[in-house]
């Protein structure tokens, strides 16, 4: 643990000029503490996203058309409060800052509406059940929002270092990662140590809870924001307008869909994953094993893949690691029942490059925030996140849907021996469509202008011309 003399000079680091800002180096307990604060989000994200739907049909009994209303509703509000934050978080002004207020407002809602999801209320009608999970779902991704999209905004905040960042991101990779895999395995655990399928759940959801509280509370105590005036001149500009003028940034509209195919693959290959793993392969028993193989070899990478962006810059590292992930799907989609060792192997591999999936397209968006700044005199780094959260959240949506409906055409059936077709269909969809999408990714990077010698020149131009703002009038 660090030192209190450590904490107070990561609590009162400051950029105090624009060139400071630029070039400033995070301490590890400053890279540490920020990436903790992902461990919410992580924990809340994966543990809804494999258990919510089968808890809502399986637990508390609701019609499984509802309870699909009830997902989508909850991605429809999400197109309300993601972009509606960044915009507030940018607007914002408190002796706190902008980001940091939303950290210590929603840890404790965050936490509750968590575990308002799993309670089964009793004697409630099909309608009173899905207005219910309707209203406890929506209010939690309201207070998820509250907390990530802030969060994530602070990020191009930190620092300005065009590295700096990737190392920044490489820490918050390293929790989600982790987290990700225990959030996998372990809320399962304790939903089975109950008789009772509902008491389970809401144990579950109490110990989930007690970890997410933690996080943001963390980050409020461990960063401080820099002042207005190293960061730019805030926008001031509708909600609509800064809407266009966010889509009106080239080089962001390519790191968007860079990123929303990046994370839409993930998505797919975490998906259809344990079909391959039960149907193809035949090792359901060992799912957690490979799952294992999988995520830890990628955290073991997160520091080569650090290390590769600042020997090839951002953009050739992405496209790298993203070829490699696309060559190891395709062996898989090839091979028709690869032995144990190969599987392994084949993991083994996919998480090297799947590492460079997870850290290098949050480190790329950043860089187009200066762009921007250059180009219009404000920043509004909470608008840029706001969409990109919430549009990475849509299109993985809509990957997994789609995967839903081929296995369906594939001749999928649950529980069953699959036929000769629907294991081709299910090696294609984990191989080839996943490989599919990362090309995507791949394509979209190529249109992507800013390198490193062009950020640079972007840095220096903002501090020029902060540096020629007299203080105190450039916000």
């Amino acid at each position: 643990m660090p030192s209190r003399r450590c904490i107070w000079r990561l609590r009162t680091t400051r950029a105090r000029h624009p060139e400071q800002l630029m070039r400033q180096r995070l301490s590890f307990w400053q890279k540490f503490f920020y990436g903790f604060g992902d461990t919410s989000n992580t924990v809340s994200y994966t543990i809804t996203s494999l258990l919510f739907l089968f808890f809502l049909t399986d637990v508390a009994h609701l019609n499984p058309a509802l309870a699909g209303v009830v997902l989508l509703a909850g991605k429809f509000w999400d197109a309300v409060t993601d972009p509606l934050t960044g915009y507030i978080s940018d607007h914002l002004r408190t002796p706190f800052g902008r980001r940091r207020p939303f950290f210590i407002g929603a840890a404790l809602p965050f936490a509750l509406t968590f575990v308002l999801m799993w309670i089964v209320p009793q004697q409630l009608s099909q309608g009173g059940l899905f207005v219910y999970y309707a209203f406890a779902y929506s209010l939690h991704i309201t207070f998820f929002t509250a907390y990530a999209v802030p969060y994530q905004a602070l990020a191009a905040e930190l620092t300005g270092d065009y590295d700096e960042r990737t190392a920044l991101n490489s820490f918050r990779m390293f929790f989600s990662i982790i987290l990700g895999l225990v959030a996998a395995v372990v809320p399962r655990a304790i939903v089975e140590r109950f008789v009772s399928a509902p008491r389970g759940y809401v144990a579950m959801a109490w110990v989930a809870a007690a970890i997410i509280v933690v996080p943001p509370i963390v980050v409020f105590v461990t960063t401080r924001e820099p002042p207005l005036a190293a960061v730019g001149r805030r926008a001031r500009d509708s909600f609509m307008a800064e809407v266009q003028q966010v889509l009106a940034n080239k080089p962001y509209r390519a790191a968007l869909l860079m990123y929303l195919f990046t994370w839409m693959g993930v998505d797919v290959v975490s998906a259809v994953f344990l079909y391959y793993a039960t149907y193809v392969v035949h090792m359901e028993a060992q799912s957690s094993l490979l799952f294992a193989i999988l995520f830890v070899t990628a955290v073991l990478f997160l520091p080569f893949w650090v290390w590769a962006s600042g020997r090839l810059g951002k953009k050739t590292a992405y496209i790298a690691g993203t070829a490699f992930v696309v060559c190891v799907l395709a062996v898989i989609a090839a091979v028709p029942v690869p032995s144990p060792w190969v599987v392994y192997t084949l993991l083994f591999l996919a998480g090297i490059g799947i590492s460079s999936s997870h850290v290098l397209p949050s480190a790329i968006i950043p860089d187009c925030i200066e762009l921007d700044e250059l180009e219009s005199g404000t920043r509004r780094e909470g608008m840029y996140y706001g969409f990109s959260t919430f549009l990475q959240k849509l299109a993985s949506a809509g990957g997994i849907a789609l995967v839903g409906v081929m296995l369906s055409v594939g001749g999928y059936v649950a529980g069953v021996v699959q036929s000769p077709r629907s294991v081709l269909t299910i090696r294609l969809l984990v191989g080839g469509f996943s490989g599919l999408i990362f090309l995507g990714g791949i394509v979209a990077m190529l249109f992507y202008p800013i390198t490193r010698e062009r950020y640079q020149d972007i840095q220096r131009q903002l501090a020029e011309r902060k540096a020629a703002v007299p203080p105190g009038t450039g916000v």
